[in-house]
């Protein structure tokens, strides 16, 4: 098997497994302390994560780096550019934890009722130590991805959701919600320890532990890294926000729903997007050696990603109430309304996945750059006006609307780039696909409602969503993206 579909194929398996685990812990988790509690430690994490600006880009461009220098086997440069990001993330990450520990402390004072800030507050210092392991460990993982050992990389994600898992079920009903932070602490642990090992395993030319430190080296990565820096700065802030205003104006229980809705979403978007992370090594050394074949492969790979997400979004969301049931124990409103628009909000994003890693493969970001600003700005402005007004329900509408609209500049600005019309966007050969998921939706979840009262969600969802299938599945295969997918896939395989 080749390399880049042993990686896809190790990416897929992990996110899988990722999907897996989620479902059981959040289930554990909901049962054994509530949502409530969910929605506390969904706040603060999302608050300490904001301290990932911190890592000053370095991890963004990790990728880039190492892949760049082992095309050219120089393994001293390798090996100065990973201690040099590990020893700066060391360091940056450190001092913005130590700086905006009261400050975080002041806006938990302010979103939290007075019970929910003593436990926020207590589980903080823990939540802040997780995202520095967890920094550090990104660099360590990124270099695995610029080595293409994607494989390594998901058996790590893998057995890191296991530990995390084991964790909480062993700490939680002794420690409550104190027992997530030190499950969450322990898997940073894990992943710290096991991402260099396998990295040393790979790299045996790295010294026992990082140690090295070069200003040439942070002054090459600090160069790419400045519109990575821009781009995750503002995207480390769509979630703290989000979630800090959605609890300010719907409460800790929808804060907990939605945290519910958008982890669940994201797995099922991975399905999607994790094969095709493993290609950014692959452009990057496509623009050294075959610059003309990249835009070809966009145009596959958009082709692609139109096929498989249509269907698969719009069956998720007819399988929602189902799953709301399964995981809650009940159907429960916001749960699936929110999960409803997420789907909606990823799905856009998910189209604009091609163009995005074409841009960040051959090292011109700024229109990455310029579509986080944008959601950023956005999710801001929408989240507090329409949150004033609808509650809970317009911040998350506010968020959707955010994401879906600057991730089209992506796409947008490669295909104006490249002279192409918009009209790449809709090709022929998938109208009619299209056309048969979104009637389809509609006609099953007519079909669902029909069916509810007598056979319960999950009876209901299964037939919605086996009505759904039938109806798109013969346009599904007949459609000939289906036989490249194939030819591309038993190509690959050889």
């Amino acid at each position: 098997m080749r390399p880049v579909a042993r990686n896809a194929l190790y990416s897929v398996c992990q996110v899988i497994v990722s999907a897996i685990t989620l479902f059981l812990l959040y289930r554990f988790l909901v049962l054994v302390l509530g949502i409530k509690q969910l929605g506390i430690w969904s706040v603060v994490i999302s608050a300490a994560s904001a301290n990932k600006i911190g890592e000053v880009g370095l991890s963004g461009g990790m990728v880039k780096f190492v892949s760049k220098y082992l095309s050219t086997t120089d393994t001293k440069a390798v090996s100065e550019i990973i201690q040099t990001g590990a020893l700066t993330i060391v360091g940056s990450v450190g001092v913005f934890l130590f700086a905006t520990y009261p400050v975080i402390l002041v806006v938990l004072k302010h979103i939290l009722p007075d019970t929910a800030y003593v436990l926020a507050s207590g589980i903080l210092p823990i939540a802040l130590v997780t995202l520095w392991t967890n920094s550090v460990s990104g660099i360590f993982i990124s270099s695995l991805e610029g080595c293409q050992r994607y494989d390594r990389r998901s058996v790590l994600m893998i057995s890191s959701n296991f530990v995390l898992l084991l964790s909480a079920f062993f700490w939680v009903p002794r420690l409550g919600l104190n027992g997530v932070a030190w499950a969450y602490l322990i898997q940073s642990i894990f992943n710290l320890a096991i991402s260099w090992i396998f990295l040393k395993m790979e790299l045996r030319f790295l010294p026992l532990l990082p140690k090295r430190w070069r200003l040439s080296r942070f002054r090459e990565m600090l160069t790419y890294g400045a519109n990575v820096q821009i781009a995750m700065i503002i995207g480390m802030l769509y979630e703290p926000t989000t979630k800090i205003i959605l609890s300010k104006f719907g409460g800790l229980a929808m804060t907990g729903y939605y945290e519910m809705a958008n982890r669940m979403i994201l797995q099922f978007r991975g399905l999607l997007v994790s094969a095709n992370q493993v290609v950014v090594p692959v452009i990057a050394d496509m623009k050294e050696n075959a610059p003309d074949r990249i835009f070809r492969y966009f145009e596959d790979t958009y082709e692609i990603f139109l096929f498989l997400s249509i269907p698969f979004f719009m069956n998720v969301i007819l399988m929602v109430p189902a799953i709301s049931e399964i995981w809650l124990g009940t159907v429960e409103p916001a749960f699936i309304i929110f999960a409803i628009m997420l789907s909606i909000g990823w799905l856009i994003n998910t189209l604009n996945t091609p163009a995005y890693f074409i841009f960040l493969g051959i090292g011109r970001l700024r229109w990455n750059t310029i579509s986080h600003i944008v959601i950023g700005t956005m999710n801001i402005v929408l989240n507090l006006a329409l949150g004033y007004f609808f509650g809970g329900y317009g911040v998350v509408a506010g968020w959707v609307f955010s994401l879906a609209m600057g991730s089209m500049i992506i796409t947008i600005a490669y295909l104006k780039e490249k002279r192409r019309s918009l009209k790449f966007l809709f090709p022929p050969s998938s109208m009619a696909l299209i056309a048969a998921s979104l009637i389809g939706t509609a006609v099953n979840f007519m079909v669902f409602t029909q069916f509810y009262p007598v056979g319960g969600s999950i009876v209901s969802g299964v037939l919605s969503a086996a009505g759904f299938t039938t109806l798109v599945l013969c346009l599904f295969w007949s459609h000939p993206v289906r036989k490249k997918l194939l030819n591309v896939l038993k190509r690959e395989s050889i």
